[in-house]
């Protein structure tokens, strides 16, 4: 798959329905509904490069990538808009899933 869906242990603590944009102009964006630690759900996103495999984790409910030497690199806590900065105005490539193991 051009935009592969990222590994790792953040998919039990978000919402099953994920949706992964891209590839536009090399990048990709996972958007999921995740937990942060006082339970409560909110928005958050990664981008990625294009067959990038992420390990990510949810870090009190944003998606996170973890890194060898460093605090993990954490995205964004809303939907970001991968159109308008690496699509401009054609159709953006997206799929819908449902990940495993997560919540209903």
């Amino acid at each position: 798959r051009e935009c592969p869906t990222p590994t790792g242990n953040w998919a039990n603590t978000c919402y099953a329905a994920i949706t992964i944009e891209g590839p536009c102009n090399g990048r990709c964006l996972l958007k999921a509904t995740c937990r942060n630690l006082n339970k409560k759900t909110q928005e958050t996103t990664m981008e990625y490069a294009q067959r990038q495999i992420l390990d990510l984790k949810n870090v009190n409910g944003l998606l996170c990538r973890v890194v060898d030497d460093g605090p993990p690199q954490c995205g964004m806590n809303f939907h970001g808009n991968l159109a308008v900065k690496n699509c401009g105005r054609d159709t953006i490539p997206m799929r819908k899933e449902r990940t495993s193991s997560a919540l209903p």
